[in-house]
């Protein structure tokens, strides 16, 4: 059996949350290069704080709750602007994001594990549409069928991967 200290569970559970973190700031923060700045600040935090946490207790909903802090502080700090949140609002949003936010491990794990399941040129048509660029035009210019082809496609593939999520997730609640 592995003897691994607290500092290297810490450290495993930290970088096993950075995008469960990232997508709870960014859903506070409208500016991503913020939400990153803003990411790095709790990851600063957390660490400083890595003592205080216990282990066997939920990591994830304790480093969105120092993340809720960053967040905050950020708004705070720039409630200057005219076309900043009020703080009442922040906290409500804060609220709804911590609440929405605590189950996407558990759908990235889904959605991981859905897309391994589908056919190699499935996922491959899902990676090309995803590419960062990539429009339903070039990809049906590209594979030479029409954009209603594609389309029609990329439909289907969606509605198979969401009913896949939906089922693991089930087993997975049960």
């Amino acid at each position: 059996m592995e003897n691994i200290t607290h500092t290297e569970r810490f450290v495993q559970a930290l970088t096993g949350c950075q995008s469960r973190l990232f997508t709870f700031i960014f859903t506070l923060v409208p500016d991503e290069e913020q939400a990153r700045d803003i990411l790095q600040e709790t990851n600063l935090v957390i660490w400083r704080k890595s003592d205080e946490f216990r282990d066997g207790t939920n990591f994830g909903s304790w480093a969105c709750r120092i993340a809720h802090y960053q967040v905050l502080a950020y708004w705070r700090k720039t409630g200057r602007d005219r076309h900043i949140f009020n703080q009442e609002y922040v906290r409500d949003l804060v609220s709804s994001s911590v609440e929405a936010t605590s189950d996407i491990d558990a759908k990235g794990t889904a959605l991981r594990q859905c897309l391994a399941e589908l056919a190699p040129q499935q996922q491959e048509l899902i990676r090309q549409r995803y590419a960062p660029g990539t429009t339903v035009e070039s990809l049906a210019e590209s594979l030479k069928i029409p954009p209603a082809a594609v389309s029609n496609r990329l439909y289907r593939l969606r509605q198979i991967l969401r009913d896949c999520i939906r089922g693991k997730l089930a087993m997975e609640g049960a």
